[in-house]
């Protein structure tokens, strides 16, 4: 295994076909100038960066026993001994590279959850349904409110409306900051309904943390802001692509919204 830039040729050799959507996240971090990412430059990549979350794990067929074992040791690396959860994303062909992690470090890890992954090639068209605009500092109450939302539909977790509104404030800072982030809102009638956040890479757009107001759910609000959202990516000339809990109803409505199903991965938490 060696280590690599975010340029090298042989990101693009490896993650290929369907595949550049379902580790598009790896094309995300390669931007990153901070990134740490790994490679055997036959069969392996890895991927891992301080602004992102997660250690991405890619591997192909040719992968060898030798490759899993180089594979795991440098994962071991960028697990800092555990002192932190972290995520690990691999496909189920690569799980035992996670018994090999075990093996060296001890640390435990178990199964988050598994993801669909779609991309978006075409338009879809929808009837105008409030507007797209991006939080400033008058929406910190606005975003606060769907934190709170996101933690508590997530992870369980309640946060207080003063930590909510702090985590907006600088959630709103690196909107305008982070050069590949974009926060998006919809806008009906003076009132914010939905909202998503985009990681931009060059030919990719990750869509993620879509959600919609409880009390305005059902409206049409959330397929409204993803095709929107899709087609802006779309007229810049990236794919859009999203990530789906595996086992959630949400599925149905990314095909409603011109998404194609490209494959899954599995989302491991490691700890000590």
């Amino acid at each position: 295994m060696r280590k690599i830039k975010g340029d090298d040729p042989v990101i693009d050799k490896l993650i290929n076909g369907k595949d550049k959507y379902i580790f598009g996240m790896i094309h995300v971090i390669r931007e990153d100038e901070e990134a740490v990412i790994w490679t055997d430059d036959e069969s392996c990549i890895i991927a891992r960066s301080a602004r992102y979350p997660g250690i991405w794990v890619f591997t192909n067929d040719k992968i060898t026993e030798t490759s899993k074992k180089e594979a795991a040791q440098a994962i071991s690396e960028l697990l800092d001994g555990g002192k932190k959860k972290i995520r690990i994303c691999v496909q189920e062909k690569s799980k035992d590279i996670l018994s090999l992690v075990n093996e060296f470090t001890g640390l435990e890890y178990s199964l988050r959850f598994t993801f669909n992954t779609y991309a978006c090639f075409e338009k879809n068209e929808v009837a105008p349904k409030g507007e797209v605009t991006v939080p400033s500092r008058r929406s910190v109450k606005d975003l606060a409110e769907f934190i709170r939302q996101i933690l508590k539909d997530t992870e369980n977790f309640d946060i207080s409306k003063k930590d909510a509104r702090k985590a907006a404030r600088r959630e709103i800072k690196a909107n305008k900051k982070i050069k590949n982030l974009f926060i998006f809102f919809l806008k009906d009638e003076k009132k914010f309904v939905s909202m998503l956040r985009i990681n931009k890479s060059k030919k990719y757009a990750l869509i993620d943390t879509v959600i919609t107001k409880r009390k305005y759910r059902g409206e049409g609000y959330g397929l409204t802001l993803v095709s929107l959202a899709s087609a802006m990516m779309l007229d810049e000339g990236r794919t859009p692509v999203l990530y789906t809990d595996k086992e959630e109803g949400p599925n149905a409505f990314y095909l409603k919204a011109g998404y194609e199903k490209q494959g899954e991965f599995s989302e491991y938490r490691v700890s000590g």
